[in-house]
Order: C-alpha cells, then sequence, then structure tokens
C-alpha cells in the first residue's frame, strides 16, 4: 500500500465559559500589577525648594551632594549679600553635602543632615569665612630692576 498523507486536526483547547473567565481575570491582575509597578517607578523624584542667603564677601556658587562622591549639583551662584530662592532642587536625602565655589575653586564645605535642613526652613547660608582658608593669592609682581643703577 503506498503511504498516503493526512492532514492532522489542530489540538483542541477548552474554551468553555470558566476557562475563559480565569484567562481574563489573571491577564486583568497582571495589567493591574503592571499599571502599579510601573506608577512607583515613574513618580517623579522627590524636591525642596531651597533659600541661599551669600554672607561671604565673594560671588559663591553652591553645589549640592548626597554624600562624598555622589554626583555634585550645581544650584546656583549667590552674589555677595544677596539671598537666592532656588525651587524644586532635587533631594538629596538623609545627608547634604554642600560644596561651596567660587573663581572655580572650592571655598568651603559643610555636611548637613535633611532634618537640620528642614529645621532651617530649607535656608542655606553661606559663611561670611567661606574662602578664609583658600591661602594668601599670588605673589604681586616684582618690578623690573633698573638696567641704569
Amino acid at each position: 500500500m503506498p503511504p498516503t498523507l493526512t492532514r492532522s486536526s489542530p489540538p483542541q483547547t477548552a474554551t468553555g465559559p470558566g476557562r475563559t473567565a480565569a484567562g481574563w481575570a489573571v491577564a486583568g491582575a497582571a495589567a493591574m500589577l503592571a499599571a502599579a509597578v510601573a506608577g512607583e517607578l515613574l513618580d517623579p523624584p522627590s524636591t525642596v525648594d531651597l533659600v541661599i542667603a551669600n554672607e561671604s564677601g565673594q560671588e559663591v556658587t553652591v553645589v549640592v551632594a548626597g554624600r562624598e562622591g555622589d554626583p555634585q549639583l550645581p544650584v546656583a551662584t549667590v552674589d555677595v549679600g544677596e539671598e537666592r530662592p532656588v525651587a524644586e532642587v532635587l533631594d538629596q536625602g538623609r545627608t547634604w553635602l554642600i560644596t561651596f565655589r567660587s573663581a572655580g575653586e572650592t571655598a568651603g564645605e559643610l555636611e548637613v543632615s535633611r532634618s537640620e535642613l528642614a529645621e532651617q526652613g530649607f535656608r542655606i547660608v553661606v559663611p561670611a569665612t567661606v574662602g578664609d582658608d583658600a591661602g594668601p593669592g599670588p605673589a604681586p609682581a616684582e618690578a623690573p630692576e633698573d638696567a641704569e643703577g
């Protein structure tokens, strides 16, 4: 007898009302879980509104980080004797490392807890002493000696 090809039917699955409802329930629960996780991941980061008061004798740029080695976030440059509000600064967490820079150099640092900062109304005061220990400036240029004398 010669071989004959027969076409097989696809496997039959149960598609009764109970099976479909259970499938939709599982799919719905999975979708709700995915939406909840995505919502948590997509929440905007926590921010605070700062006020920076510069009591030093030089223009100062204020930079913040969570702790040593964390990425630094430049916040604002504040002129001598001025106070500047800065809205929606990324919250640095439990510890804030505040760096004061002047003329491109670190002029001072301050480490403060978030709770202390909150007690101060999120007001950062640049101390009058910032930059005092930066050392003396370059030595003055000497006048050339008189070639005739």
